[in-house]
Order: C-alpha cells, then sequence, then structure tokens
C-alpha cells in the first residue's frame, strides 16, 4: 500500500514537473525570432498553439500558482457539465476546411461516455441546442444514465433578445426535450443560458427568471469554462498529418491552461466567499474532448480534486447569489477569473 502511494506521488511531481517544464521551454521559444519562411513542422505546431490567446498570455507571465505542489486541486469539489452534443453523422455543409470533419459518429459518443464511467463520475448534466438535436445520441446518453439540459432552440442570446422572444425560444426547445425527460424520468429540469449571458435589463430578466421557474427549471452557470474549443482544430490538424509530438504538445499546453484557470478561479471565489466554492466547469463535446477528456478528468482527481453532481455544487450559495444590479455572481466570478490572468501578466 506504501509503495502504491509513493508511486502515485512521484507520478503527480512527474506530471507537475512536466507542464512546469512546458511552460518555460515554450516561453523562451516565443522569445525567438524566426527569420526562416517556412517553418518546421514543430515551429508551426508551437505558433498555432500560441495563437490561442490565453496560452499566449499565460506564458508571458513566470509566476506558476501551482509550483511545488503535489496536490495543488486538494480539497476542491467540481462538478462536470457539458455543452452540446455529438450527431450520428456529418452535415456535408459543415465539413469544408474542417480538420474535426467526422467528429460527429456514434464512436466519439460512446468514448465520452466510457471516460465518466471509467473516472466514476456521478450523472452528467449536458446541454443541447434544440435545432441540433439527434434524439438516437441523445437516447444514448440517456440511456447510460446520464441527463439532459436546454440550452434554448437556436442558441438566442438573451442579452440582445426581446424576451417574449427568448422565451418562445425556450419553449420550442422544452417541447422537444420533454418526451425523452419524461420516457427516462427525469427528476429535475436544468436551464443554462447560452454563452452564460443574462439580458443586460433587470425587467427582461426577471420575466425571463420567473417564466424558468414557472416551467420548473433549476438555472445553471458556470464557473469554470474549459478551452477544449480553442484546442480541438489544431488537435485534428495535427493527428492528420500524423503529428504525435505536437498532439503531446496541445495536451500539455491544454493542461497548463486549464489548471491555471482552476486556480485562479478558486482564488476568485474565495476572494468572494471566504471559503472553496463547489465549482462548476463545463467542456464542449468535440474531438479533442472526446479523445482526452478521461486522461484530463483523471488528471484532475490525482491534482486533489473530487467530481461531484450538478445538484450538489449549485446548492452552494453562490450560484443563487447577485450582485447589486441583480446580475449572478457566478458570471461575474468569469469575469474576476480572467482579471486575475491578466494581472499576473502586467505585474511582470
Amino acid at each position: 500500500m506504501e509503495s502504491s502511494e509513493q508511486n502515485l506521488s512521484v507520478k503527480m511531481r512527474v506530471a507537475l514537473a512536466a507542464i512546469i517544464l512546458l511552460a518555460a521551454f515554450l516561453a523562451a521559444y516565443c522569445k525567438q525570432k524566426k527569420a526562416d519562411a517556412v517553418k518546421s513542422p514543430m515551429g508551426k505546431c508551437l505558433e498555432e498553439i500560441n495563437r490561442i490567446p490565453e496560452v499566449a498570455a499565460l506564458l508571458k507571465s513566470q509566476a506558476r500558482d501551482y509550483q511545488d505542489q503535489a496536490r495543488p486541486l486538494e480539497g476542491l469539489e467540481i462538478a462536470l457539465t457539458v455543452n452540446g452534443m455529438i450527431k450520428s453523422q456529418e452535415d456535408d455543409d459543415d465539413n469544408i476546411d474542417n480538420w474535426c470533419a467526422n467528429e460527429n459518429r456514434r464512436e466519439n459518443l460512446d468514448k465520452f461516455i466510457r471516460a465518466l464511467q471509467a473516472n466514476h463520475l456521478p450523472p452528467t448534466v449536458d446541454f443541447v441546442v434544440g435545432q441540433a438535436i439527434d434524439k438516437t445520441m441523445l437516447e444514448r446518453w440517456l440511456q447510460s444514465g446520464n441527463l439532459l439540459g436546454n440550452m434554448t432552440y437556436s442558441r438566442i442570446k438573451a442579452k440582445k433578445s426581446d424576451p417574449q422572444r427568448f422565451i418562445d425560444d425556450v419553449m420550442a426547445n422544452d417541447k422537444l426535450l420533454a418526451p425523452l425527460l419524461e420516457k427516462y424520468a427525469a427528476a429535475k429540469k436544468y436551464f443554462r443560458y447560452p454563452r452564460l449571458k443574462l439580458s443586460r435589463d433587470a425587467q427582461s430578466r426577471d420575466q425571463i427568471k420567473d417564466f424558468l421557474k414557472a416551467k420548473g427549471y433549476v438555472e445553471a452557470m458556470a464557473t469554470i469554462e474549459a478551452p477544449d474549443m480553442q484546442f480541438s482544430e489544431i488537435y485534428c490538424a495535427a493527428q492528420a498529418r500524423g503529428d504525435e509530438t505536437c498532439v503531446n504538445l496541445i495536451k500539455q499546453n491544454f493542461n497548463m491552461l486549464l489548471l491555471d484557470t482552476t486556480l485562479k478561479t478558486r482564488t476568485a471565489t474565495r476572494n468572494r466567499t471566504g471559503y472553496d466554492v463547489k465549482l462548476i466547469l463545463t467542456v464542449g463535446v468535440n474531438q479533442f474532448t472526446c479523445d482526452y477528456l478521461g486522461e484530463v478528468l483523471a488528471w484532475y482527481q490525482m491534482l486533489g480534486a473530487r467530481f461531484i453532481s450538478l445538484d450538489e455544487a449549485l446548492r452552494d450559495p453562490l450560484y443563487s447569489s447577485v450582485d447589486e444590479k441583480g446580475r449572478p455572481v457566478a458570471r461575474a466570478i468569469l469575469r474576476e477569473t480572467r482579471r486575475l490572468q491578466i494581472e499576473s501578466v502586467n505585474a511582470k
């Protein structure tokens, strides 16, 4: 038993050391001026990764919140949620110049579900948009014991819409989901605003909130948005050219950015509440996430995090709190995290 614990400790230190060394290597690389018009495969890979603004900003900062910590997420509780759903087949019009053209297939959804099961996650809520629904895939998701949430029919934004138009759009998706939720005896109805943005108008916000409450919906904000969509296209391109070195660099950069975002979110919530808030993480369903989710979940747990249900996370007082203008405090946490990341760069 003692030997296995020692082995686990060594693995954790190696994982963190790899991230730190990667950051140092990439920071040094970014300082170099490349005169050659034609870049090496490695140079091209690093250039593509560095185009992700958050990665570029993080590499400019030498400060690392997790340095010298074997388990930097110790004691942190996180609920995983999902935005979007894999389809059973691609739409031909969507495949133009798309390296991830083959991501919509049953195999990817099964891979995603196996990653959740292998890491012993509680039932996970997937927030779906009605116009992109594939009922075959939703059935498979529900059969696996996971849950569905409503994210409007057309991804309409409350921020820019007439409240009644927004409500009508939510109801259109509600009608599509209702038979499935009834068939699988869903205990709750979950709702998430597209891009987590509410209306700026207080009266419109109240009208929409009253409607959601009357329809029995539980609103589910998020405090961490995984940057998987930003990595997926360059990941698929690297896979297509058989560049495993680039694939590994993409994964390591993703981990570095996700860990930094998680730690800064933890700091932002502690600054507001004085305690460790139960965080809500959202990921997309894309090729990168389908392939890598299992490793990410195991990595999170290795660093000390524990995964909980969305219901448990939503019982944290933060998610029912609003600011002086009646806006969700959870949404403000996302902005605060970005501010902390920018400040860590500017401080240097």
